[in-house]
């Protein structure tokens, strides 16, 4: 059995799981953008962790066009999903608005990105549009955190920054990886990799885990005619012991209800990293520090 962000697919089926697969858009290095700062118009060797998390913003994007259908525009203003990311200096979610917001919290392009980066980053982007992002770190969640963003009347992307081990990924936390990339309706996938590489997992067979690997490089997409190159990466499978234990997990969160079933459904098969309380003290609040050489690629 295959499962890929909660579609179940029969080991046979290969043609639904085509469609499924057919269906994601993801990111790969690309070449030929207009410069960034430092000169760099392509994002290869250095990248992939970014890409990788354009891949799990994208999921969340699209869950929002499925709920408002022509009402988007009242959000998103200008043309398609895809415009969103190009790879253009004016794209809200492409590597260059990226990169200039990474810059703020010290990142320069050309340098490799920690996977718990990329939460403050999308929040501040998000943010632009009325969008807010929840992030949880060390896996504390705070209610009042999620009701006030809640309180705006739109859905929030919920991100759990987490280190699921030491520097390899713990095996008792397979379970709760099986099952968040098994939600449906919440999930938008997991920023993870393995020693120097990031991926975007999105879905498991057996014990192993289902990704997109960004680390192929094709032009730089600024239009739609070539929006075809974010379906060319292929679906590939890793054994879930090959996995760092950092990462970065994505929620599409409607309703605090949505938010509060999520310990108990990601505990149904073992051990859960995540929880919620009322408040979060941020005196004893500890950051996440992912030592990844992991996307040091």
């Amino acid at each position: 059995m295959t499962v890929i962000l909660g579609t179940t697919i029969i080991q046979s089926d290969t043609e639904k799981l085509k469609k499924v697969v057919d269906t994601i858009p993801r990111f790969t290095y690309h070449k030929g953008f207009s410069p960034l700062a430092g000169g760099y118009t392509t994002d290869k060797n250095w990248g992939c962790c970014i890409r990788s998390g354009q891949g799990l913003l994208m999921q969340f994007v699209s869950k929002l066009y499925q709920l408002y259908g022509d009402k988007i525009k009242n959000i998103f203003p200008n043309g398609s999903k895809f415009e969103l990311f190009f790879d253009h200096p004016q794209a809200p979610f492409g590597i260059h608005c990226i990169c200039r917001e990474l810059e703020t919290f010290g990142v320069k392009a050309g340098e490799w990105v920690k996977p718990s980066m990329l939460a403050p980053v999308f929040k501040d982007l998000l943010s632009f549009f009325g969008i807010h992002v929840v992030i949880a770190e060390n896996g504390c969640l705070s209610r009042e955190s999620l009701r006030e963003a809640l309180s705006y009347g739109h859905p929030v992307l919920l991100l759990f920054t987490l280190m699921l081990g030491y520097k390899d990924f713990d095996l008792k936390y397979l379970p709760f990886l099986r099952l968040t990339l098994s939600l449906i309706y919440q999930s938008v996938g997991v920023v993870g990799g393995q020693q120097g590489k990031a991926y975007y997992l999105v879905g498991h067979q057996k014990e192993n885990l289902l990704y997109f690997d960004p680390h192929e490089v094709y032009d730089s997409v600024t239009k739609l005619d070539n929006m075809n190159l974010l379906f060319k990466a292929q679906l590939k499978k890793m054994q879930s012991s090959q996995l760092s234990s950092s990462m970065l997990v994505g929620f599409y969160i409607t309703s605090m209800q949505d938010a509060e079933e999520l310990p108990m459904l990601l505990s149904a098969s073992g051990e859960c990293p995540i929880q919620i309380v009322d408040k979060i003290d941020p005196v004893k609040t500890t950051h996440v520090e992912d030592d990844w050489e992991v996307v040091n690629n």
